[in-house]
């Protein structure tokens, strides 16, 4: 309709892109939470639904919010949508998550999910186990290097 009264369309894929969390059942709010400065924090670690990091957590809001438009030709869907935020005890201690405190890792709001070990996580996110315990073996030894 615009092109056809003359408008100009340049960069109309272009958008301010921001994150955010989906949080089941948060009838109080839109269920949706912001995931702007703690995805870029230590400790912490995000994932594709093949158990793969895809990009710098710390990334800009905008050239983070480009990689979920990366189309998989392959199975005519978004690469990395749905995708995790992983993190561990000492992110929950040091940092909290989704703007509160918690005195104890098993302390995070509810709708956060949670396992024992990596692979009881894979399997809770349904991600293939070998390749987010490849992801995280890699992503450990590149932070202790």
């Amino acid at each position: 309709m615009a092109m056809k009264a003359g408008a100009m369309l340049g960069n109309m894929r272009e958008a301010w892109w921001m994150p955010v969390a989906e949080i089941p059942g948060d009838e109080a709010s839109t269920g949706r939470q912001l995931v702007s400065t703690q995805r870029g924090l230590p400790h912490t670690i995000m994932v594709n639904s093949k158990g793969r990091r895809f990009t710098n957590e710390a990334a800009n809001y905008n050239a983070f919010g480009g990689l979920f438009h990366e189309i998989d030709v392959a199975n005519f869907r978004y690469a990395n949508l749905p995708c995790w935020m992983i993190f561990d005890s000492t992110y929950v201690r040091k940092y909290g998550f989704g703007g509160r405190r918690y005195s104890t890792p098993g302390d995070v709001a509810d709708w956060v999910q949670r396992a024992p070990d990596l692979p009881g996580l894979a399997k809770l996110l349904g991600i293939p186990t070998r390749s987010l315990a490849n992801t995280v073996t890699r992503w450990n030894a590149n932070v202790a290097a």
